[in-house]
């Protein structure tokens, strides 16, 4: 399951940098 939306993709890769904890929203 994907986000096709920019807003979606912003929020995943926030949420996944936290839970990774990695800059990857730098």
């Amino acid at each position: 399951m994907r986000p096709q939306t920019p807003l979606d993709g912003e929020r995943a890769v926030a949420v996944g940098s936290e839970l990774f904890g990695l800059p990857l929203a730098g």
